[in-house]
């Protein structure tokens, strides 16, 4: 810059390898075994749902785009 007389810098970056990924998640034991650690009334079978969605389902690993602050 003319007027302060130091040099101007502009930096840019883009990571093209930003992690984007959804991970499927698998029980450490079969269906049937983790079906068997539940009673077969209805607090069990409730209990077995909830477990399903906890431990069965998949979830997603995403780096920011930005950093935040």
């Amino acid at each position: 810059m003319p007027i302060i007389n130091a040099p101007l810098r502009l930096y840019y970056a883009y990571n093209p390898l930003r992690l984007y990924e959804i991970v499927p998640q698998r029980l450490a034991v079969s269906d049937s075994v983790f079906r068997t650690m539940f009673p077969n009334s209805g607090a069990g079978d409730y209990s077995y749902q909830q477990a399903l969605q906890l431990y069965g389902s998949s979830y997603q690993l995403r780096e920011p785009g930005r950093p935040s602050g």
